[in-house]
């Protein structure tokens, strides 16, 4: 099975053309999509990948700057879901 964030970066190559190799723990969402457009495009095909809804209101978004920190947020949400 696909890590979580593999998961992302398949998403952003299919849907955006976004290079995979650019998906990385460390790697900035601001910085890879700089476009705010991408970023919502993003949140929703998470939801529909994923089975959640995003909410970025919730709290667990607050501290979310990388990949790495979305994928973490996805897992969580994904389990509050199960």
């Amino acid at each position: 099975m696909n890590s979580t964030l593999d998961r992302i970066a398949a998403i952003l190559d299919r849907e955006l053309g976004i290079d995979p190799v650019r998906v990385t723990p460390g790697a900035r969402i601001n910085e890879v999509l700089s476009d705010s457009l991408d970023q919502i495009e993003l949140y929703f095909q998470c939801e529909g990948e994923f089975g959640i809804a995003l909410d970025e209101q919730d709290p667990i978004f607050d501290t979310v700057g990388t990949f790495g920190e979305f994928a973490a947020a996805i897992d969580t949400l994904t389990k509050r879901a199960a």
